[in-house]
């Protein structure tokens, strides 16, 4: 079977995608239905797609959950310096 041909399955519903499709982290997803963040079912078509136990996040919703944040100045830590 080439390339062409391949059947492409989307991650989130697990049905052939016959239309656009996106791909992060060596998976596909239907790109007008299940590229959406998982916490707020925002589009990632346009923004920046962050990944988490295979779950899609945008960039608001991924740090929230998993970025920790100063204790002082209450913003996220990005970047560790020595």
């Amino acid at each position: 079977m080439g390339l062409e041909e391949e059947q492409h399955i989307c991650a989130i519903c697990q049905q052939e995608i016959t239309g656009g499709a996106m791909r992060t982290k060596n998976r596909i997803y239907c790109e007008d239905s299940c590229f959406n963040c998982s916490a707020c079912q925002r589009s990632l078509k346009n923004v920046s797609v962050f990944t988490k136990d295979d779950n899609l996040y945008c960039e608001e919703h991924y740090k929230a959950k998993f970025v920790p944040k100063c204790a002082q100045c209450n913003d996220y830590i990005t970047e560790v310096r020595n």
